[in-house]
């Protein structure tokens, strides 16, 4: 009979010492294809231990260090500059370049191996189909030699071969469909397993989160007391006492960050001077809408308290003196926010190339503008009304317009007081017999250095203003005749609401002098919930003192904040209706020199700088003092909300690490997973295959000795790899031989 589908061709002699007689091959004794069974699949099982290993490494997060070669021996003098240091991080770097190379090739090395216990695999599965009553395509006899090579998955020969017979059963059909799915999914595995595993095993260099925060400490922001007088808490509770705070004696505060203010901008004008709170220095952080947000003081302390936990890591070569000396000084610490650490955290401060401390909190900024244009408004004995005029628009230095004119460019129609159109008249209400509407007020003076002359500052804290229209200007005129205004009804008129945000809580600074009109200085404040930072090295530097604001953000829905004249008064360490001197303090020298060089006729807003710029800190001062409360979260979940944002508390640490935290490792563990799989199932198919001890060499010695072999000289590729082969027991049950179904011969069908 000869082939399917082909005509009858003839076939050269086989080689001479090839025995055609004898198909029969002996396969070696029960006891050694045991042995060998054993020991192949020991080479499959011991490949799992390195990639369960890397896999353990990156899901438990492990951390190596300041280097990828650390792996917590890297131990550096933290107390020496870093220039002392420099060899150490010199071979550190040398290090980390030559454990990266070493973990390459050990990649590799996982890769090689992978592919071999694959080839293994398939090798067995086609052993087994071969076994079959359907036999298996010649095609698919050396496929565990070429099924790592991608180009195999485009043979048409792979696909081809596997084509149903007459009289094929289904099960014989699925078995060659799904070894020839197989074949494809492990080339696309064993392909993408070098990748995979050198993403898992060589560490990367990242940011790491060292805080334990726990769901029994999570806190979030209560109140921003501005709005009330200043209390014993925060700052003010160092030097300041509740009795002294309650009768307004707020000369309690020190003086001393004030006056380092004013002596910097002696030395250089502008709010671009650093402020200092403990060892931090920091500078007023100016938005792109003008607004200068300003750290809160209560919330610095909190973030030098982390700093401390973190100074006495470094300085502590083992957790166990860490532990000794903080237990030491705590009892010194007082309301400090310093807490004793853990050992995991102990060990990412230790081996960090950097720190960076964060905490969120509160940030107060504002935006005020100064002129010469007040009027006072006698409305009766107890009630004024103190208008003054603002320009539509004011631009600054940096091109900013100022916050307080952004959003009057759409409301200037109908509003305007000059036939310029370029000013608008504002009113608050001034006096007690206002009743709950009345501004809260402070006072205090400025003696100057001629003892003639004496300047007052007037603050108030007012609820509301009001702009006027064209008719209504006239009621702010000083002479003008109240009788035919009624200010009960313009203040109760609805505030349009793209003017809201400027037209509540408005804090007002009159600066009076002795026959001159006073100068006026009107501030907005808002509030933000920012991200601090402080960022430490390896090794210290002078720009681990400055902490940084992230994140500022201002919702244009959320009116200003108010602010209490109390707060003024702490910032320039003076008492309720006290007097600075300006002999001796040089915050009040620099105020009462700007007023002094003030010309009585100058009403243009841009003609103050100098007294702008001391107002400016002083209010910078004054909004960093207000202290703030914290609450955790109501039973029921509530609490927590944009205006009340949960108090975030963050240690960012940068350390070589193992982690699935991008998708390339993410990719690489479900690579690494799917390849343990095909490990094991390697494992179970080995077991009930290789026990027959068919080799490679079997095959092709047993193929050789068949008398069929003739038959099949002369096909094509394509026909070739379609006949099927089978092994049978040769009945000795010491040897195989191949059957070839479709051969002539015995003629036998499957």
């Amino acid at each position: 009979m000869g082939l399917k589908g082909e005509h009858p061709v003839v076939t050269p002699t086989l080689a001479s010492d090839i025995d055609t007689a004898s198909p029969r091959t002996t396969t070696p004794p029960r006891h050694q294809r045991w042995r060998w069974t054993a020991a192949s699949q020991l080479l499959g099982i011991l490949w799992l231990g390195p990639m369960c290993a890397l896999l353990a490494l990156n899901f438990r997060g492990y951390v190596a260090g300041a280097g990828a070669g650390c792996m917590g021996f890297c131990n550096f003098d933290f107390s020496a500059p870093a220039v002392l240091n420099a060899p150490t991080l010199l071979d550190l770097d040398g290090r980390n370049r030559n454990i990266l190379g070493a973990l390459q090739l050990a990649a590799k090395c996982l890769e090689v191996w992978f592919v071999v216990i694959v080839g293994s695999l398939v090798y067995d599965l086609s052993i087994r189909l071969a076994t079959t009553r359907d036999g298996l395509p010649l095609r698919y006899l050396f496929t565990h030699v070429e099924f790592a090579d991608p180009r195999t998955i485009f043979s048409p020969s792979l696909w081809m071969s596997s084509k149903p017979r007459g009289g094929e059963g289904a099960h014989g059909k699925l078995a060659l469909y799904g070894f020839v799915g197989l074949t494809v999914i492990l080339c696309i595995l064993v392909n993408l397993m070098g990748p995979a595993t050198a993403v898992l095993i060589l560490p990367t260099l990242g940011q790491r989160e060292a805080s334990e925060a726990t769901a029994q400490n999570v806190r979030f922001f209560d109140q921003v007391r501005s709005a009330g007088p200043p209390r014993n808490t925060g700052v003010l509770s160092y030097t300041c006492s509740a009795s002294d705070l309650e009768a307004g004696k707020y000369s309690c505060a020190s003086p001393d960050l004030i006056e380092s203010i004013a002596v910097q901008q002696r030395l250089a004008q502008g709010l671009g001077e650093l402020w200092r709170q403990e060892d931090f220095y920091f500078m007023p952080n100016v938005s792109d809408d003008g607004i200068s947000w300003i750290h809160n003081r209560q919330l610095l302390l909190a973030l030098d308290g982390d700093v401390f936990s973190f100074s006495f890591a470094r300085d502590e070569s083992t957790f166990g003196e860490y532990q000794s000396r903080f237990e030491s000084v705590r009892p010194f610490l007082g309301d400090s926010e310093a807490k004793n650490i853990s050992e995991g955290q102990y060990r990412l401060y230790r081996e960090s190339l950097q720190t960076v401390l964060g905490r969120k909190g509160p940030s107060l900024g504002f935006g005020s503008h100064c002129n010469r244009s007040l009027a006072v408004v006698q409305v009766s004995e107890d009630r004024e009304v103190h208008c003054y005029s603002i320009p539509t628009r004011q631009t600054r230095a940096n091109g900013s317009v100022s916050p307080t004119f952004m959003v009057l460019d759409g409301f200037i129609a109908n509003r305007t007081s000059d036939d310029a159109g370029t000013k608008i008249t504002k009113c608050i209400r001034v006096g007690s017999g206002w009743g709950a509407a009345a501004p809260l007020h402070a006072q205090f003076h400025v003696a100057g250095t001629d003892e003639s002359s004496l300047y007052t500052a007037d603050i108030y804290s007012a609820d509301r203003a009001v702009y006027l229209t064209p008719e209504q200007s006239r009621c702010a005129q000083a002479d003008n005749s109240t009788q035919t205004c009624d200010w009960q009804q313009i203040f109760a008129a609805d505030i349009p609401s793209e003017i809201r945000n400027t037209s509540v809580n408005i804090l007002v600074t009159e600066y009076t002098a002795e026959g001159q009109n006073p100068i006026m200085c009107e501030t907005l404040a808002f509030l933000s919930f920012p991200m601090y930072q402080v960022e430490f090295g390896l090794y210290p530097s002078l720009s681990s003192l400055i902490v940084k604001m992230q994140g500022i953000e201002r919702d244009l829905d959320t009116p200003p904040v108010r602010v209490h004249p109390g707060w003024v008064l702490a910032a320039w360490s003076v008492d309720s209706n006290g007097t600075l001197d300006s002999s001796s303090s040089q915050a009040a020298f620099v105020l009462e020199e700007a007023l002094r060089n003030t010309a009585p006729d100058d009403s243009d807003s841009f003609g103050h700088t100098d007294l702008g710029e001391m107002h400016n800190n002083a209010l910078g001062q004054a909004l960093s003092l207000v202290d703030y409360t914290t609450a955790p979260p109501a039973p029921d979940g509530s609490g927590p909300d944009s205006a009340h944002p949960l108090e975030e508390i963050s240690q960012q640490v940068r350390v070589w690490q193992y982690s699935f935290g991008s998708r390339t490792s993410i990719l690489g563990g479900v690579v690494a997973v799917a390849g343990c799989l095909v490990v094991v199932v390697r494992t179970c198919v080995g077991l009930w295959v290789r026990a027959r001890g068919l080799g490679p060499t079997t095959l092709v010695a047993t193929a050789l000795k068949q008398p069929e072999v003739e038959a099949l000289g002369g096909l094509s590729d394509r026909k070739l790899g379609e006949n099927r082969f089978l092994f049978e027991d040769d009945g000795t049950g010491d040897g195989v031989r191949y059957a070839f179904p479709e051969v002539g011969g015995e003629g036998r069908q499957v």
